[in-house]
């Protein structure tokens, strides 16, 4: 028959459910709304097992599992989620409003007719729904039968239990002690003594994030983000959807090495649920950088790269002090300019390539910082070249240097691990162990 958890505002019932709590449902209690009367269920559990046919009272049962927050407190927590008062009543009306109008309306007994706007059924919906409670009146009167109908179907079209928990509260004073009773899920087995189902929720919800969502990917500027976009985009299009670039652009956000590195450390900070993936260029500052990054205490999930090395860098016109030379600039000056072959590095009337000049010394690793000249003209070459409906347009170099860019990309988001836990896996509980030890949640 299975056990059935229940959720009360005072004495009146809001929602019920069987078996498994909803994960959407748990994000809105936390650690100290958990309540477990220990002492009476080991009580419990030492008369069970010597008597397997003793009678247990409601008063035995009451509340031996609970999560309780007062109601002011669950709606300052659904606004933050998206659920406040006004947003479900608003989405709330602008449904029934539709509904009203449509020629297949699924209300019952022309309580659409009754009450004329989505405004004034819903609220002649709330006021039946707080009399009522979980128990809906089907049998008596058609007009409760219509209002049961219509409410279910409410429901129905806003799936998540926090518009209906939220819709609920608007009835509810704010003083109200809400209770969420487990008791009958702990002991029909379906919950453990120490297992805490808020914090399995959350661990659920961001390894969702984590696995499905987008990898953010952090580039020292904008035409980093345009060019490793639009590489992506031919090299692997059915990829593109997976990545989200920072935008320049939009947004006027500084670019360099050093906001590559704080940015990362901020997410990390954050506790961002998104892959990150922070991808330097190969030169002397972003080897720094990188290092930088290596020796921070970055989550599992976000991980640094840097731009590949490419033959042509082995032995490249450089200018320094003591004139031109050729020498390895791979770690020393190569940037996303380097990764699309000659033909755009090269000046047109002359076929010479364009110099790398060695300006600043950088101490952190020892080295020259190098940068290729006539920058500006380069990126413009590689924007014609990488406007090619598809990777069969480009120039074989350049086509290589896409496919190299999306492989870097990819290979870096493998390495920031999702966690490898489904819904039910013991995984979550094997990591909640290992990071709660020392967490006390006992009331």
């Amino acid at each position: 028959m299975g056990s059935h958890w229940l959720l009360t505002a005072g004495r009146r019932e809001l929602l019920w459910g069987k078996n498994f709590l909803p994960d959407p449902l748990m994000l809105v209690f936390d650690d100290d709304d958990r309540r477990i009367d220990r002492t009476r269920y080991a009580a419990l559990q030492a008369r069970w097992s010597t008597d397997d046919g003793a009678e247990t009272s409601n008063e035995e049962l009451h509340h031996l599992y609970t999560y309780q927050a007062k109601a002011e407190d669950l709606v300052a927590r659904l606004t933050l989620q998206g659920f406040g008062p006004t947003a479900v009543v608003e989405h709330a009306e602008r449904y029934l409003d539709d509904e009203m109008g449509s020629e297949d309306s699924f209300l019952w007994g022309d309580i659409d007719k009754e009450y004329r706007t989505g405004k004034r059924l819903l609220q002649a919906m709330l006021t039946w729904e707080s009399r009522n409670g979980r128990i809906m009146a089907r049998g008596e009167s058609r007009h409760d039968r219509s209002m049961s109908w219509a409410w279910d179907e409410l429901l129905e079209a806003f799936d998540d239990p926090r518009f209906k928990l939220a819709l609920g509260l608007t009835r509810t004073r704010r003083s109200t002690t809400v209770t969420l009773d487990l008791t009958d899920l702990l002991l029909g087995g379906w919950l453990e003594e120490n297992e805490i189902p808020h914090r399995t929720a959350r661990t659920r919800v961001a390894n969702d994030v984590t696995a499905n969502g987008r990898v953010i990917v952090i580039t020292e500027g904008r035409t980093d983000a345009e060019f490793l976009t639009r590489a992506l985009a031919l090299a692997r299009p059915e990829l593109t959807d997976a990545f989200s670039f920072l935008d320049f652009e939009g947004t006027s956000a500084p670019g360099g090495t050093d906001r590559v590195v704080s940015l990362t450390r901020g997410m990390a900070a954050a506790k961002v649920m998104n892959r990150v993936v922070a991808v330097l260029d190969n030169d002397t500052a972003g080897k720094a950088a990188f290092e930088q990054l290596k020796r921070s205490n970055l989550a599992v999930t976000i991980t640094a790269t840097r731009l590949p090395d490419v033959e042509l860098g082995s032995s490249y016109p450089t200018l320094g002090p003591n004139g031109m030379s050729h020498v390895n600039i791979n770690g020393r000056a190569i940037t996303i300019e380097m990764m699309f072959g000659q033909t755009v590095l090269q000046d047109s009337a002359n076929l010479t390539l364009s110099p790398v000049r060695w300006t600043g010394y950088n101490s952190a690793v020892g080295e020259y910082q190098g940068e290729v000249e006539a920058k500006k003209l380069i990126q413009a070459r590689i924007r014609t070249a990488l406007s090619a409906p598809s990777i069969d347009h480009l120039d074989e170099e350049a086509a290589e240097g896409c496919r190299r860019l999306a492989s870097m990309l990819i290979d870096a988001t493998a390495e920031a691990t999702p966690a490898l836990s489904s819904d039910f896996s013991p995984l979550l509980w094997i990591r909640e162990r290992e990071s709660d030890a020392n967490v006390s949640i006992d009331n």
